[in-house]
């Protein structure tokens, strides 16, 4: 019987699976340009989180704990438990947080939220909420004005190093940002002062884990790397050296390759696509 409150999977290509949970205020559509490299390889496995895109919101509090309970909940009423995760900044942490609970098969953690320190903690809560209230004023416009270069360049510099290139991610995203039912909870929780997950040594046994940030991360800085590098002994820590905070967004080729790699995928399959970034 079918669960009305658990959000709809989408699934893509075949082989072993491959789980990918957005960050805060983004959608499954957010990895729209690295699904098609990875399916040729794996079965890859997209969602909205509660509350985002088109997903009933939770009946209680958005915090790191409740959206894990939920993704706990869905991937074992579909028996992927035991998928390799991938998560993208809140994501990012809740895969770690899946990690830690002893779930998962290999995982990616691309800049996960939480492991900021007192002044990275303060410019994620500037950035986010002045993002937020910039696109509440200008939403009936906004999506026209990320639709130029200079419009991109001027909003969504924290974002990306090279936000001009991103015209067919960007427009789309905006018609949603903010305005979900889990957004704001979801950031009020994420700037409180809080434990950041730490994951046990022994739940790598076996296992890779990967722990990756943008150079350019203009959201969760890139000093923060270190920071969750520690908190997980034994990860690798790997680097997009032209990324900003969403390297599905500035390096799909180099996102969909690590992927690739880092997970028990094909080490040696070929990615091929129009080019390594968007521009």
């Amino acid at each position: 019987m079918t669960d009305p409150t658990l959000p709809r999977l989408h699934r893509h290509g075949s082989g072993r699976p491959l789980v990918l949970v957005h960050g805060l205020g983004a959608t499954h559509d957010c990895w729209r340009h690295v699904v098609p490299l990875l399916h040729r390889h794996r079965e890859v496995v997209t969602f909205d989180l509660p509350g985002f895109g088109h997903a009933p919101p939770l009946p209680g509090p958005v915090t790191v704990t409740t959206l894990t309970d939920h993704v706990e909940r869905l991937l074992a009423r579909a028996d992927l438990l035991g998928a390799d995760l991938v998560g993208s900044s809140m994501g990012a942490e809740i895969v770690l947080e899946l990690l830690r609970r002893g779930h998962g098969g290999d995982v990616v953690a691309l800049a996960p939220s939480g492991y900021w320190g007192a002044g990275g903690r303060r410019w994620f809560l500037l950035v986010a909420w002045a993002a937020l209230v910039l696109v509440t004023v200008l939403r009936p416009v906004a999506p026209a004005i990320l639709a130029t270069r200079l419009g991109r360049e001027v909003l969504l510099r924290p974002l990306s190093p090279r936000p001009r290139h991103l015209s067919d991610v960007v427009p789309d995203s905006s018609r949603l940002f903010g305005s979900t039912p889990s957004f704001v909870p979801g950031l009020r929780h994420l700037g409180r002062r809080r434990e950041p997950v730490t994951v046990p040594a022994e739940r790598l046994h076996g296992r890779t884990v990967t722990v990756a940030w943008g150079r350019h991360d203009g959201l969760c800085l890139p000093g923060q790397a270190q920071r969750a590098h520690r908190a997980v002994p034994g990860a690798q820590l790997h680097w997009f050296e032209r990324s900003g905070h969403l390297p599905p967004w500035d390096e799909p080729l180099a996102t969909a390759e690590l992927l690739l790699r880092a997970t028990g995928g094909s080490r040696t399959a070929h990615v091929s696509g129009p080019g390594g970034t968007l521009g």
